[in-house]
């Protein structure tokens, strides 16, 4: 059946399930006589199948393991020789700068500066290292406790905020704020 007797035969069809059954079999039928099929790509196992496979036919012997260290070993010494010819090409393209009096000195500002030390009151900073560490502990251990029912892991988190609560709070005392 041709292209045009099967058109016509379309346009006598009144319902649309016809005519989309129609238009079916016209697309498969074009397309198995006009559409070849496409070659078959190469993945990239496939690649290494072949690869390996003209290794395995040219020695005359299967691919061993001595043969997969030499693919591996080649392709990383590839690999280094390729970075190494961009990274001279790009040393030898790459702009000399000159070295001025503010760039060799120790500051980039050029001044001098003294270091100064900063005066901070370490043991502020332990009271709030020990809240966020108290904090930090109990946050997995309520979720798990009210998700589990386990009163047992209440008690325990009550016991661990104590524990590290009471110094910090000692500190605060000791410190007077």
């Amino acid at each position: 059946m041709t292209m045009s007797q099967m058109m016509e035969r379309m346009s006598f069809l009144s319902s649309r399930a016809a005519r989309a059954d129609a238009r079916v079999m016209a697309a498969r039928t074009i397309r198995a006589r006009s559409v070849p099929s496409p070659p078959p790509r190469l993945g990239r196992v496939a690649f290494l199948r072949l690869i390996l496979y003209q290794l395995k036919s040219s020695k005359g012997r299967g691919a061993t393991e001595g043969d997969y260290l030499t693919l591996l070993g080649l392709a990383f010494g590839l690999s280094l020789i390729i970075a190494l010819i961009l990274y001279i090409v790009g040393r030898l393209m790459a702009e000399k700068g000159t070295k001025t009096e503010a760039e060799l000195s120790p500051y980039a500002c050029g001044e001098a500066v003294p270091p100064v030390r900063p005066k901070m009151d370490m043991s502020r900073f332990f009271v709030y290292l020990l809240l966020f560490l108290a904090f930090d502990v109990a946050t997995p251990i309520i979720a798990l406790a009210v998700l589990g029912h386990y009163v047992q892991a209440a008690l325990y988190l009550a016991v661990i905020l104590l524990a590290i609560l009471t110094p910090a709070f000692y500190l605060r005392e000791l410190m007077g704020r």
